[in-house]
């Protein structure tokens, strides 16, 4: 019983920071579909460090919102290859990797902000790798995790600071004969 509360204590004093993600590719492949579900708070945490301002979200206005987090996450989660995934990149390396981030929109809920964008896949890659780096520069826990969907098996990945680079599967969706699906 004794463990029991120190458990509890232990959360109590350090909360969890974790962001939930649902994706699925497009029938070709080329882009990964992203639903984004974060904390308003932690949110609020990484775009006011990332601007040098205090940033309330709810506070602004939806063009500036959609300014904020979209150059955020541009920065913090993307496809790459292996080699280019794991390391620092230079400027015009940031400008491609920017590139291939396409907003969809934002939903502000009571408890959760949801975030809609896709990712190209890098072109001519052997294997795609998601670079999840999420809140790691405001919440040192931080963990967040990336469900599949459409998979059997079912794949989720998780990332944190230790360990921020995933492989991902590449999952299409095979042409039928009578060439439907073009």
């Amino acid at each position: 019983m004794y463990g029991f509360g120190l458990l509890m204590a232990s959360l109590v004093m350090h909360p969890f920071h974790i962001s939930y993600a649902e994706a699925q590719w497009t029938a070709d492949g080329t882009r990964l579909q992203v639903a984004l579900r974060v904390s308003p708070q932690d949110l609020d945490n990484a775009l006011s460090n990332v601007s040098g301002r205090r940033v309330l979200l709810e506070k602004e206005s939806q063009e500036k919102k959609r300014e904020l987090v979209e150059a955020y996450l541009r920065d913090v989660i993307f496809l790459a290859d292996q080699k280019s995934a794991a390391r620092t990149l230079d400027k015009a390396v940031l400008e491609k990797r920017r590139a291939r981030f396409h907003w969809v929109g934002i939903e502000d809920e009571l408890r959760y902000v949801w975030v809609y964008f896709e990712l190209d896949a890098p072109v001519g890659a052997e294997s795609v790798w998601l670079s999840n780096r999420v809140f790691f520069e405001t919440e040192r826990t931080q963990i967040n995790t990336l469900q599949l969907m459409k998979t059997d098996p079912a794949v989720a990945l998780r990332t944190t600071r230790e360990e921020p680079v995933k492989k991902i599967p590449v999952i299409t969706v095979p042409v039928s004969a009578s060439g439907a699906g073009r």
